[in-house]
């Protein structure tokens, strides 16, 4: 037997094809463009008994689905058309979910005459994650330097939030997720990078126009800022505790304020040997930067030059494009870290962090009178306030600013008498002090 095929339930009925076809034959137009015609009519002004619904004028419908109303309106979809939208109003009360369609199709109109945009369904399911990835995809396609960081501070915001909706996380809840990484022990640093993060998001997110707002995220003060640095006699007690070439990488770092990754990775290509200077291509904050260096450091990249030449240990030989190699290859991280720590014990300075050089530099410039302009050029520090962070007191810079104050008050005398204090009479001029002001 002859199997017939299914019947499109989207086709017209024969009937009302026939008419079109008649009138657009009898006016002289388009058949497409008399059934448009006669499918706006309709929709405007339906039979009796069946709801309104128009497109993209902000005309919608109810409709049962159990006991429960639901809105049917025309709306934007995420993909710049319109079509139409169903929603629930989580009410069994007419009167009510007919003001909860008044504000749907109030917020349609708001749309279409540019007032304020309308956030589509799909928008409104985003989740914590989404908006998570969609964050990261920016740093990956503007090249941020911190992404790897950036993901790792993730993992903690993505177990928490991650599956709920965007729109349904509240600054209660973000109070809730501070208080429980607190109560593990995480300090207000580490949480404000975390949360930072978060708030990001949302900014993105909201200025590209998938989220219609965000939640209020406030940072937690970080009392905690570190303060370490090197004096003379702790550094040439590290220096004499660090294997090779670490302890080459903590000598340039004391006189450079260099980040430990701009000097693991620093290759000959970035050293003039004509100029004596060290040129950096690119840093943590996107710009390249050039140190000319003294006779005294310069002796440092001689050593360095000649021992470039490595033996791997399978026997083979090359030529390392690393300054400060290790068989040819940058110091791995996990080395490094074990070196420095066990450095560290040994020399009885555990707390000594190898960023505390970059301090160190940032201080000892200022001391010896170096303009903090050339200091900064120097550091590759970007703005004056994160400078000034750097350029810390020690407890030894304040007992020397008060032994100087004494001295000057002895100088000077402390706390003339009365007696003592020049008069009026005296005064050149004649007149009072008050009269001289």
């Amino acid at each position: 037997m002859r199997k017939t095929a299914p019947a499109d339930p989207t086709a017209l009925p024969e009937a009302i094809l026939k008419a079109c076809e008649a009138r657009a034959q009898a006016e002289g137009r388009e058949v497409s463009a008399v059934l448009a015609s006669a499918l706006s009519a309709y929709l405007r002004n339906p039979p009796a008994g069946e709801p309104a619904i128009e497109s993209k004028y902000g005309r919608g419908r109810l409709f049962l689905r159990g006991s429960i109303y639901w809105t049917a309106i025309w709306a934007p979809s995420p993909n710049g058309g319109w079509h139409e939208h169903r929603e629930t109003t989580r009410t069994d009360d007419e009167r009510k979910a007919r003001r909860i369609l008044e504000d749907r199709i109030r917020a349609v109109r708001n749309h279409r005459d540019g007032i304020q945009n309308l956030q589509a369904a799909a928008f409104e399911k985003s989740t914590v994650n989404e908006i998570l990835d969609a964050l990261i995809a920016d740093y990956r396609l503007r090249k941020v330097k911190s992404i790897r960081h950036s993901v790792s501070h993730l993992k903690p915001i993505r177990a928490f939030f991650g599956t709920r909706r965007a729109l349904s996380v509240s600054t209660e809840l973000i109070r809730s997720y501070i208080e429980m990484r607190r109560q593990a022990g995480r300090s207000n640093a580490k949480i404000n990078r975390e949360i930072e993060l978060l708030n990001t998001a949302y900014v993105l997110a909201v200025r590209e126009g998938r989220l219609p707002r965000r939640p209020y995220i406030r940072s937690l003060p970080e009392p905690n800022a570190r303060r370490g640095f090197f004096e003379k006699d702790e550094y040439e007690r590290i220096i004499a505790e660090l294997p090779s070439p670490t302890d080459d990488m903590a000598r340039f770092a004391y006189v450079s304020g260099w980040r430990r990754e701009e000097i693991r990775t620093l290759r000959w290509e970035h050293v003039d040997f004509e100029s004596h200077e060290v040129r950096l291509f690119d840093s943590k904050n996107g710009e390249g930067r050039s140190v000319a260096l003294d006779d005294e450091s310069w002796k440092l990249f001689e050593r360095l030059w000649s021992r470039r030449l490595f033996t791997s240990r399978d026997g083979s030989g090359g030529e390392s494009r690393i300054v400060f190699h290790r068989n040819g290859q940058p110091v791995s991280g996990s080395v490094f870290f074990r070196a420095w720590k066990e450095a560290r014990d040994r020399a009885g300075l555990p707390n000594k962090l190898f960023h505390d050089f970059r301090r160190t530099a940032a201080r000892n410039m200022i001391r010896a009178g170096v303009a903090q302009a050339v200091a900064m050029s120097i550091t590759g520090h970007k703005t004056d306030s994160m400078f000034r962070r750097y350029n810390v007191s020690s407890d030894g810079d304040q007992r020397e600013a008060m032994r100087r104050q004494i001295e000057y008050l002895n100088r000077n005398g402390r706390g003339r008498p009365a007696s003592d204090r020049i008069s009026s009479d005296e005064r050149p001029g004649g007149g009072t002090a008050r009269d001289e002001r």
